[in-house]
């Protein structure tokens, strides 16, 4: 907090100075004989002093002007904050679910997003990949491995009601809830079976039931990780170009129309994530150094580097109000969970463990949900 500025400057004594002042202008000259050539004197005295104070201003401290930008400047990216401790806003925005491997195993651990009450969520179905809650929080989609390959079931928030959506000899990954609820959007390879020589990675849509699975890319692209937009209208995704090795995020309508490219950096770009209100784009972007987190409008314009690319930052996810972004980095030795504030000037560490593997982290939808522990 900025310490208020005192302005100085006149005497304490400035009433007894004015009064002075006030008696020195007076026209009643024949009063003035009657006073003593002492209390003369020391009138005088007061009323110069008075008179100099009241004339002195205060000058202003020179100000430097900011230099102009030069063609040689180059362009930096701003450093990414040092870990502080965890502020009290986190305390109202609900609870955090994360994925941690040990020994090959991953159980799904939930934590308030203060870095509180730190349970584990036992999930129906063992091989565990992913996980992804549903938009009012009563259900969540599971990648498991259980029957030889990847396939996506669905079940309720405490475990229970376990359903296979898919059935494929390849892998169906990156599950992914319409706003709506209705509907899942994912990746599959299944065009890709049994020579492993057909299409690449494409996005599918089924309903939440499993029924009506329908791709809805059809390119030679690797395409992955879809995210819906808050309005249900589009779907952003990473698409993978065999041609110049190279991943971009690409956008299209949700029936697979209008398939456009959103965001293309020097980077690898992939997993988008909107914001709550569909404003803005986060993402991770790879480099020979590390990855980086990043924020774009809903264009794909005006990039903010959310850190500075220095360590493995990667899979991001938005909080309940659009204010801050948790996500998973290597920055201090082990694979733990950090907290960056949308403006990317304020990160703070939330997990530290050493021997595990932490990844994808999610801020559940709404805040809390009852899973069970």
């Amino acid at each position: 907090m900025r310490t208020p500025q005192v302005i100085t400057g006149l005497p304490a004594a400035l009433p007894l100075l004015r009064h002075a002042c006030t008696i020195s202008s007076s026209s009643n000259l024949g009063r003035w004989m009657m006073i003593s050539n002492k209390l003369l004197l020391i009138t005088s005295v007061i009323c110069l002093a008075a008179c100099t104070t009241s004339t002195q201003t205060q000058s202003p401290s020179p100000v430097e002007p900011t230099p102009a930008p030069t063609d040689t400047q180059e362009d930096v990216k701003p450093p990414t904050p040092e870990p502080t401790d965890i502020p009290d806003p986190f305390s109202n925005l609900g609870q955090i679910t994360y994925l941690v491997t040990e020994n090959y195993i991953s159980d799904v651990y939930v934590v308030n997003a203060d870095g509180t009450q730190l349970t584990v969520w036992q999930p129906p179905i063992d091989g565990l990949g992913e996980i992804a809650w549903s938009p009012d929080g009563t259900r969540v989609v599971i990648v498991s491995d259980a029957d030889g390959d990847d396939e996506i079931y669905v079940a309720n928030a405490d475990g229970t009601g376990l359903t296979q959506l898919t059935f494929n000899d390849a892998p169906d990954r990156n599950p992914n809830w319409s706003p709506d609820g209705t509907q899942i959007a994912f990746y599959s390879m299944r065009d890709m079976i049994p020579d492993y020589e057909g299409p690449p990675p494409e996005i599918y849509v089924m309903n939440a039931d499993g029924s009506d699975q329908t791709r809805i890319t059809d390119n030679e692209t690797s395409d992955t990780c879809p995210n819906w937009t808050p309005s249900g209208s589009h779907i952003a995704f990473t698409s993978f170009h065999y041609s110049y090795l190279s991943s971009r995020i690409n956008i299209m309508r949700a029936d697979g129309s209008e398939e456009t490219l959103l965001v293309d950096m020097p980077g690898d770009e992939g997993c988008p994530r909107w914001s709550p209100d569909g404003t803005r784009l986060v993402f991770e972007s790879r480099h020979r150094d590390g990855s980086s987190i990043i924020l774009t409008d809903a264009y794909g314009m005006n990039e903010l580097f959310l850190t500075d690319g220095s360590a493995n930052d990667r899979d991001p996810s938005w909080s309940p109000d659009g204010q801050w972004v948790v996500f998973a980095s290597d920055r201090n030795g082990g694979d733990d969970l950090y907290i960056v504030s949308a403006i990317g000037d304020e990160l703070t560490q939330l997990t530290l463990s050493p021997s595990q593997y932490e990844r994808a982290p999610i801020w559940l939808p709404g805040g809390y949900i009852p899973v069970a522990p």
